[in-house]
């Protein structure tokens, strides 16, 4: 009998390379539902939760969140939220309490789900070493192959084939 796993009804908001990769300008990519940072917090909490345990502070650009509190609680923990000049614009650096830092690539909400999905599968490789500007340049090279990769999947699960990924068949059988 072939076991199937139960697959998210909603689209991936936060991709993370895997545990240990210290590769690329950042660790993974992000894409909020709106540009209002407080308000977003605890789903990005929920998110790290598994990799960094609770959040203590994030570093973030200005220019892209100037009406960000000072700190947010999150499930009655407080969390310091920092606005600078310098950050790099379009990352987050995002500190647990145990002292894990995290650079995460920052895609706009308005972004299209195709673009996002690419930036978001592309950040989260483990030996990506794509800058901030690469990531987010729709004619970059790194997003065109990984797009064109996707366009030849869905061509050929179009005429017949299927990945065990989109049927969400876990490849393991169990024996009856």
């Amino acid at each position: 009998m072939t076991l199937q796993r139960t697959l998210p009804t909603q689209s991936p908001r936060l991709l993370m390379k895997p545990g240990g990769s210290q590769t690329g300008i950042v660790d993974g990519a992000w894409w909020p539902q709106s540009n209002d940072l407080a308000s977003e917090m605890p789903a990005l909490q929920d998110a790290l939760d598994p990799i960094l345990g609770r959040i203590g502070r994030v570093a973030y650009s200005r220019q892209e969140w100037p009406l960000a509190p000072s700190s947010v609680s999150i499930n009655g923990h407080p969390v310091k939220l920092d606005g600078y000049r310098f950050q790099a614009r379009q990352t987050l650096n995002v500190q647990g309490v145990n002292g894990r830092t995290v650079a995460i690539l920052l895609i706009s909400p308005e972004a299209s789900s195709d673009t996002a999905h690419a930036i978001l599968r592309v950040a989260a490789q483990p030996h990506d070493v794509s800058t901030v500007a690469d990531l987010l340049d729709p004619q970059s090279s790194t997003l065109l192959r990984h797009q064109e990769g996707l366009a030849a999947q869905q061509s050929w699960e179009s005429e017949g084939g299927r990945s065990a990924q989109r049927t969400g068949l876990n490849t393991q059988t169990e024996q009856s």
